[in-house]
C-alpha cells in the first residue's frame, strides 16, 4: 500500500499546476532513504494530506465555517516543531484556535526535530497528557487506537486523512464514516469501496 500511495503522490506532483504542492511532494519523496527502516512508510503517511484534495471542514451548529489550508490539514494529522520547548506552546495555540472556531481539541501527533521527516521524538497528546513514542508509525498507530478506544472524533481539518488511515491501514468501517468524493476516489484506487 505504501508503494501505491507514493506512486499516487508522484503522479499528483507530476500532474498538478500548483507549484507549492508539486515542490512539497517532491521534497518529501526525495527524503526516502534506505538508511532508515520505515522511511518509505513514514513518507507515505506524511504525503496523505497532499494526496487528498482540500475540503471545507464540516460545519457543526455553533461553529464557524472553515476551509483549512493544506498545512492546517497536515498539522491536524501530524504537527511538526523544531524544538521540544515548542511542544506545550503549540498545544496551547492549537487549543486557542480551535476554541475560536468553536471546535474541540482532539488527540494530536507532534514530532520534534529538524523536519517532519528527520525527527528526534514523536508525541501523542491527549488533553494535557503528552505520551512519547519512538517512531512516527507508532505515534500514528497509538493516536488511531486512542480515537477508537475513547470514541474521540478525528480533528475536523484532517478527518479525511484519518478516514483514509482507518480504511486503508486498519480495514475498519464504521457507521459514522462520512466519505466525501476525495476519500472515496482514493479508496477506490485500492479497491476498498463496495
Amino acid at each position: 500500500m505504501r508503494d501505491q500511495l507514493i506512486r499516487i503522490a508522484t503522479d499528483k506532483a507530476t500532474n498538478t499546476r500548483d507549484k507549492d504542492l508539486k515542490d512539497t511532494v517532491r521534497a518529501y519523496l526525495e527524503k526516502i532513504t534506505d538508511d532508515k527502516l520505515d522511511s518509505k512508510s513514514e513518507i507515505a503517511l506524511i504525503l496523505l494530506p497532499y494526496i487528498l484534495s482540500l475540503q471545507p471542514s464540516r460545519k457543526k451548529s455553533g461553529t464557524l465555517a472553515w476551509k483549512p489550508s493544506r498545512s492546517e490539514v497536515r498539522d491536524g494529522f501530524i504537527t511538526h516543531v523544531t524544538c521540544a520547548g515548542d511542544v506545550r506552546s503549540t498545544i496551547q495555540e492549537r487549543k486557542n484556535k480551535l476554541t475560536r472556531l468553536g471546535r474541540t481539541f482532539q488527540p494530536l501527533i507532534i514530532v520534534v526535530g529538524e523536519s517532519i521527516v528527520t525527527y528526534s521524538v514523536c508525541h501523542v497528546i491527549i488533553n494535557d497528557t503528552i505520551y512519547q513514542l519512538p517512531t512516527l508509525l507508532k505515534a500514528v498507530d497509538t493516536a488511531f487506537q486512542i480515537f477508537h478506544a475513547t470514541g474521540a472524533k478525528y480533528p475536523s481539518e484532517s478527518e479525511d486523512v484519518w478516514l483514509v488511515v482507518q480504511r486503508l491501514l486498519y480495514s475498519i468501517e464504521t457507521k459514522f464514516d462520512r466519505l466525501n468524493q476525495t476519500v472515496s476516489s482514493l479508496l477506490a484506487e485500492f479497491n476498498l469501496l463496495q
